[in-house]
């Protein structure tokens, strides 16, 4: 790869643009994510781990990639595709890339937008993609799935529970003693 090029709306330019040192900061940070996106084909606990955080071919892709905004994109023009529609989306919370390569071949990528964004008009999750979501990301950080069901199901009837430190206790992540990993409860930060 020679070179990323990820065209977004103005205000995702303001999201860090250095490469991270921790878990929180790739949280908050645009070119670390997309570089590791690229190289892993997906984005979860383990491409914002301590040790991902510090995979060399991950940080070589991370300076290829370059955020530019696209003018049909900011919060100005607002998201073509929701003109005329009734949404209060400020902005168009959308982007597309376009990668090089060193042979000369461009491939540019889809727009694609925030899933579950209901300023842009998104519906919100029902309890089905919530539940798949966190047994997925559960299971990528090596869970039990035997304790992520008992969570899901102490969620989805939490009214009915007595006490919630039951959740809270299986949430909580076991003394690290420095260890900087994602835990289950970065899942859910």
């Amino acid at each position: 790869v020679k070179s990323i090029t990820c065209h977004t709306f103005k205000e995702a330019t303001g999201l860090q643009q250095n490469i991270p040192t921790n878990t929180e900061e790739a949280q908050y940070c645009i070119l670390y994510p997309i570089a590791a996106a690229a190289y892993a084909g997906k984005l979860g606990p383990n491409e914002v781990n301590g040790s991902a955080l510090q995979d060399e071919k991950i940080l070589a892709l991370a300076k290829k990639v370059k955020i530019v905004v696209d003018a049909n994109l900011t919060s100005e023009a607002g998201d073509p595709e929701l003109k005329g529609k009734d949404t209060a989306a400020m902005t168009a919370n959308i982007a597309w890339v376009e990668v090089k390569t060193k042979d000369g071949k461009t491939y540019k990528g889809d727009k694609a937008r925030v899933p579950w964004d209901r300023l842009a008009g998104e519906p919100a999750p029902g309890n089905k993609e919530i539940t798949e979501k966190f047994m997925s990301l559960g299971s990528e950080v090596g869970k039990d799935e035997r304790l992520l069901n008992s969570v899901v199901t102490n969620c989805l009837s939490m009214e009915d529970l007595r006490d919630v430190s039951v959740i809270e206790t299986a949430l909580m992540p076991a003394p690290s003693h420095g260890n900087s990993d994602c835990t289950l409860s970065c899942l859910i930060s």
